[in-house]
């Protein structure tokens, strides 16, 4: 028989097994052939090719052929001799007749024009909109559901933000303060003012960008956090019901609309860069002057006597009436730094004779140098008087600040005579004379003649204002050098303008000891102890310490704000309910395969199949397919590689002691290959390299001060942080942290062979696409998208554990440290010696470091950093998988169908991964590479 032309369409290729029509019979072909061969063969006529059995002939012996023929329920028609058919319309009867199915021999593109699938030849019903793109929801805003226009942005979220919802809260939305981030019509809480800072600048916004919401606004967005939650809106899929009472309580619904904490990335500059500015009645910054609560007083700025009498109310009781901050924040300028705003950078000079110079009073009528008046000169150093002695020093001063020293005479030995350094400079005005020479009762504040002004004059208010630093130097030169003062002027002077650098001027007035560069002024700090300035160091702690105590407590806020535990938020982007799996599997909305069709001049578009998987769709039209040759399948995977192939043993492995749930193992996959930070690392977190801040101090306890507190090498309950955190390495993949495949347990028997005879020869692990028909399985498309994250999740998930378990450690020690800033104050009050000194001022510097390097380089930071790149790592593999997609839709687009180009066909993006990728990625089109009407 001749082939007959089954043409290239889905009508002949997807034929039924149920389709028998051009089923070659044999017997027929053969009966035929012999019938017409002998006619007149009885058997033949009979349509019999043998003879019936011996008891069927008895039986057929006693009836004839046509009561034989009439006694069928449907009865033949009879032929006669001739072989032509005799039929009469007044009875029943049949005949066969074989039947040959034509096949079209074009194209599917060109048999759809011909086919009205759709039935739209005898009725054109109304179709709503096939291709419906997603605009983006509001993004981008900031929002405030109150005014604030008379308040301090700072304040407010130092006494009323988020971290003061306490647990057992029930109703706080009227005094809870925050600013709303609206992203893709979601309002996320911004839990600090650092971390709102931080969100402004990197937006390139500033505090003018923060608007009041609208009453519509504070409805739509839901603008309050009260624990009523819109059951539209899914924050992510976080559940909020975090300890299962039924109730969502407004802590709860906090930590799961709150924006990751930012605080690691905030920076004096950001501050600036943000437009923050203090407001009435605060003068400068309260965010840097935050008292402890252990040093507040107990009734606040209005206190009474042990009588229950009210006593004269604190001087600023009206602007902080609870004793919330320090009183400087309320001051414009200290006499201290109006004194280091006119003297930094400058000299003066002690007991030296004026106006008149007199050798005999420099150098007191005594060949003794250790009294004369010129070791008196003292030059203003990052706040400190350091000791003069070197004219070079002395002349380069006179140079850059247009000091006339041409009289100098080199006779006179430097430092002394008339026309000495000395002695010029305060002629030309260039050095300050503290006291005149003599030493006379009455003159003045000195009681004696003697030039040592530390000894005999403790009243002199310029003098004895600030640390003296005579023969304490750290670089072992007695008095300022030519280096020193050169390095000075180079590095810790902002090029000779020291309370001139722009970002910290509308925070702190000139003079602050906030524009010194801390470990400089750290290192004169110690000097000056060394030195045993006993009077003039505790009041320069006072000035240090404000700024301690408040980074305690803000470091405690940072804490508070926390999420509550990092492995949620890793588990949220990348888990089970990850976006992920809802772009190539959808869960709003379906995909759709559509065609542009011409009737009556009219060009309409059709759906012409749809379902809630991408690879469904493709995989139920062969259109679709064959717009693909091998490398192209090849690079939809390769190109963008968004997953990885799953071969029968590795899905084998994963259902194994899984209960039905892949992936509920209790290992993780190998290959984590995600670096977050050295502090954090793959397969043993210590403290080491958890907390560097904690390490490399000094254990000082101080008795009867801070009671326990030590900064020592924790142990995390009974795990001790010298071994592995979190789970171990292995073969299969922790459930918890990247399992998005469910099989019913019934089916889990039926799911293993399933994957035996699907998967068995797929290569494992490779950037390829397997059979199409796997891919319309959404657990193994499922499974292919794990494969390809499932290292880089299991790095990020033990990180996450890795903080997790430090966090309540570290709370403890800010806590306790907290607590104690109280006695720390009562301890530097009491302290009357170099010895106790030093301990105290160590103790803060500790503290100041902790703070510091927990957001430089330790657990905050690493917080910060690890949240980032989950977000980073999600973004980046869902601009993958929309790569792939957008692929597919421009191949579908320009190859479908008869002629390539001919652009009838495209792929609608469904309303639910537009939705996502709103979200997370910016910039995606989905209007395009679809057939124009």
């Amino acid at each position: 028989m001749a082939n007959i032309d089954k043409g290239n369409n889905r009508y002949t290729n997807a034929a039924s097994k149920e389709d028998k029509i051009n089923e070659i019979d044999n017997n027929k072909v053969v009966l035929k052939i012999l019938k017409d061969e002998f006619p007149d063969d009885i058997l033949y006529s009979r349509d019999q090719l043998t003879q019936e059995s011996p008891t069927r002939q008895a039986f057929n012996s006693f009836t004839t052929e046509e009561a034989r023929r009439l006694s069928k329920k449907l009865v033949p028609a009879k032929r006669n001799t001739k072989n032509v058919l005799d039929l009469t319309t007044e009875k029943d009867e049949y005949s066969e007749y074989e039947l040959s199915k034509s096949y079209p021999t074009i194209d599917e593109d060109a048999l759809d024009d011909l086919i009205d699938e759709e039935w739209e030849y005898f009725e054109d019903p109304d179709e709503e909109d096939i291709v419906v793109v997603e605009a983006p929801k509001p993004s981008g805003l900031f929002l405030v559901n109150s005014e604030t226009d008379l308040d301090d942005f700072h304040d407010l979220y130092i006494s009323a933000g988020p971290h003061t919802i306490d647990a057992e809260d029930e109703d706080v939305a009227s005094r809870v303060f925050c600013v709303f981030f609206v992203r893709n019509g979601t309002a996320y809480a911004i839990p600090t003012y650092k971390t709102l800072e931080v969100m402004l600048v990197e937006r390139g916004l500033t505090y003018d960008a923060i608007s009041e919401a609208t009453a519509e606004e504070i409805k739509d967005f839901d603008l309050l956090i009260d624990g009523n939650v819109d059951d539209d809106v899914d924050y992510d899929d976080v559940e909020m019901d975090e300890d299962g009472d039924g109730d969502i309580s407004p802590l709860e619904e906090f930590r799961a609309r709150s924006m990751p904490v930012r605080d690691s990335d905030w920076n004096a500059s950001i501050r600036y860069r943000s437009g923050y500015r203090p407001k009435t009645p605060f003068l400068r910054d309260p965010g840097d002057y935050i008292k402890p609560e252990s040093m507040r007083a107990f009734e606040g700025r209005s206190p009474v006597d042990e009588d229950g009498n009210e006593l004269e109310p604190d001087i600023y009781y009206d602007q902080d009436p609870d004793d919330r901050y320090f009183d400087q924040v309320f001051q414009k300028q200290t006499y201290r730094e109006k004194l280091r705003e006119k003297f930094e950078g400058k000299m003066i000079v002690g007991d030296w004779p004026a106006p008149e110079y007199d050798q005999e009073d420099v150098t007191q009528g005594t060949f003794i140098s250790s009294d004369d008046a010129v070791l008196n000169l003292r030059m203003m150093i990052n706040g400190h008087w350091k000791f003069v002695r070197d004219g070079a020093v002395m002349k380069l001063y006179a140079y850059l600040n247009d000091y006339d020293i041409a009289d100098y005479a080199p006779g006179d030995a430097g430092r002394y005579g008339a026309t000495g350094y000395i002695q010029l400079l305060i002629e030309a005005g260039g050095c300050t004379v503290v006291q005149a020479a003599g030493g006379k009762d009455g003159q003045n504040d000195a009681l004696a003649g003697n030039s040592d002004m530390s000894l005999s004059n403790k009243a002199e208010p310029l003098w004895n204002a600030f640390p003296h630093i005579v023969d304490a130097d750290d670089d072992g030169e007695k008095g300022v050098d030519r280096e020193e003062y050169q390095e000075y002027l180079d590095n810790f002077t902002n090029g000779g303008d020291p309370f001139g650098i722009e970002y910290l001027q509308p925070y702190e007035p000139a003079g602050s000891i906030a524009y010194y560069p801390a470990a400089q002024y750290d290192s004169l700090v110690q000097q000056a102890i060394e030195q045993e300035q006993i009077d003039a160091i505790k009041e320069q702690i006072y000035e240090i310490w404000p700024g301690i105590a408040s980074t305690i407590e803000s470091t405690k806020t940072q804490f508070d704000s926390l999420p509550a535990d990092y492995g949620n938020y890793v588990v949220k982007r990348l888990g089970a309910n990850s976006p992920l799996y809802k772009i190539m599997i959808s869960k709003s909305g379906n995909w759709k395969y559509i065609k542009k069709k011409t009737w009556f001049g009219k060009d309409k578009l059709k759906t012409k199949y749809q379902s809630k998987l991408l690879f469904k769709v493709c995989n139920k039209r062969i259109g679709i397919k064959t717009s693909f040759n091998e490398k192209q399948e090849r690079d939809i995977v390769k190109k963008y590689k968004w997953m990885r192939t799953v071969k029968r043993d590795k899905f084998a492995s994963w259902m194994n002691s899984t209960g039905g749930k892949v992936g509920a193992g209790s290992a993780v996959a190998t290959g984590a290959g995600v670096a977050i930070s050295s502090a954090i690392s793959a397969a043993t977190v210590t403290t080491t390299t958890l907390v560097p801040a904690i390490t490399g101090f000094t254990t000082t306890v101080l008795p009867g001060i801070l009671g326990s507190v030590s900064l020592t090498t924790p142990v995390f309950g009974s795990v001790a942080m010298t071994t592995t955190v979190g789970p171990t390495f292995g073969t299969t993949i922790g459930a918890l942290v990247t399992n998005p495949i469910t099989i019913g347990a019934a089916a889990v028997v039926g799911a293993f062979f399933l994957a035996d005879a699907l998967i068995g020869k797929v290569p494992n692990d490779k950037h390829d696409l397997p059979p199409w028909r796997f891919m319309d399985d959404n657990w193994y498309l499922k499974s292919c998208i794990l494969n390809q994250i499932d290292g880089h999740v299991e790095g990020f998930k033990q990180a996450a554990d890795a903080a997790d378990a430090a966090l309540p450690w570290v709370n403890d020690i800010i806590q306790d440290l907290s607590s104690k800033m109280g006695e720390m104050d009562q301890a530097l009050l009491s302290a009357d010696s170099a010895e106790e000194f030093q301990a105290l001022y160590e103790f803060l510097l500790n503290i100041r470091d902790l703070c510091k390097e927990l957001n430089d380089s330790g657990l905050y930071a690493q917080g910060v950093n690890l949240t980032n790149e989950v977000d980073a790592y999600l973004r980046d593999q869902l601009k993958r998988q929309y790569n792939a997609v957008q692929y597919m839709r421009k191949k579908i687009y320009n190859s479908a169908g008869l002629f390539k180009g001919k652009r009838k066909y495209g792929v609608v993006w469904p309303k639910g991964a537009q939705q996502i990728l709103n979200e997370y990625v910016a910039g995606c089109k989905f209007d395009n590479h679809l057939p124009k009407v």
